[in-house]
């Protein structure tokens, strides 16, 4: 077995971010994805590879992003407010991808996974930035190869003297729009991005699927999803309780779709048609948990936990871990193995 393979082989299995830049899909390994934030102004990065359009302040430590198209070789499109940066994270070492849009967080089987074509791997494998590709549904997604993201950010792959030399450009300023308003936006993202005060002695990061639930903020531990999904069609299940919304078949596989909007004391959703699903695992059992829409994928320090409110205390003290910051907002962590665990979700089999 190559080098190439058994390093795709250690990737079964593992849930991955599935994001689109331009008109291409990429993926990449979640467990090295340390946020997501929406796209801020860049300070311009010397000395640095053209595809490095960039740096921004990111809570105190500076990170180098890059530009997938400009590190193809095409000629970079202005930025939206709509686009995203992916924070990735390898050992100490973080580099930031601008993307459009993220789709999904889907756990990938290695035997979906393609090597890359052989035209493909005319370049040294220093100097590429994709381990493999796959088809799924009607696209052909990318698979990007964190630790050479982040050799690319550090400079321990310097461009082979056979690469051709670029011409030299001026290297200006970020300019994502020529819009004034949107360039403020951009500029007050940066800003916020920054650290309000020097902190101590961090805790320990942990990893949160976000979502939203009659309107609110949410998260459940990242380990625990195993994918995301759309609800398209529901089949009834007799003679079950209301949380209980019927079964969906996911690829082949029957699943039970629950609603746990009762059970953290929120409304209960008028229609399920169109909705998101988030499938989890915990203790052996799988099921799919309805929500109105998946908002990200975060990283959060655990010092930053705080006590519940009193009216999320309320519902469950079980179901509620806490909260903590997300963006301008709190997010509620549920205790979603304390949830599926609880008396109240045993259905009784008898009629």
């Amino acid at each position: 077995m190559t080098t190439e393979k058994r390093f795709l082989k250690s990737w079964d299995n593992l849930p991955f971010v599935i994001f689109s830049f331009r008109s291409a899909y990429y993926a990449i390994n979640a467990e090295f994805v340390e946020s997501i934030v929406f796209l801020p102004e860049l300070s311009p990065l010397e000395e640095a590879p053209d595809y490095f359009v960039g740096v921004f302040n990111l809570r105190g430590k500076v990170l180098p992003v890059m530009d997938l198209d400009k590190k193809f070789g095409y000629i970079s499109q202005p930025y939206s407010l709509t686009d995203n940066v992916i924070v990735v994270e390898y050992g100490n070492e973080k580099v930031g991808i601008i993307v459009n849009e993220i789709h999904d967080l889907q756990k990938i089987s290695v035997e979906l996974i393609e090597n890359k074509p052989s035209i493909a791997k005319q370049k040294t494998s220093s100097q590429s930035v994709i381990a493999g590709q796959m088809k799924m549904d009607d696209r052909i997604i990318m698979l990007l190869d964190h630790t050479k993201l982040i050799q690319h950010s550090i400079g321990e792959d310097e461009v082979s003297t056979e690469t051709p030399m670029i011409e030299s450009k001026e290297r200006k300023a970020f300019n994502a729009s020529i819009n004034i308003e949107d360039e403020e936006v951009f500029h007050k993202r940066a800003l916020e991005l920054m650290p309000s005060i020097e902190k101590g002695n961090l805790g320990r990061q942990e990893g949160y699927a976000v979502f939203t639930l009659s309107g609110e903020v949410f998260a459940i531990d990242i380990d625990l999803v195993k994918e995301f999904s759309e609800v398209t069609k529901v089949f009834p299940s007799p003679c079950c309780p209301a949380f209980i919304l019927g079964d969906i078949n996911l690829r082949g596989d029957i699943l039970t779709l629950i609603d746990i909007r009762s059970f953290l004391n929120l409304s209960v959703a008028d229609e399920i048609k169109g909705k998101k699903v988030v499938v989890v695992q915990t203790e052996g059992l799988i099921v799919g948990i309805e929500v109105d829409e998946v908002l990200d994928v975060v990283k959060a320090d655990s010092h930053e936990l705080l006590p519940s409110p009193e009216a999320a205390k309320s519902a469950s003290e079980y179901f509620v871990t806490g909260v903590l910051p997300y963006k301008k907002d709190m997010m509620t962590l549920i205790n979603l193995s304390g949830l599926l665990a609880a008396e109240s979700m045993v259905v009784n089999e008898e009629v």
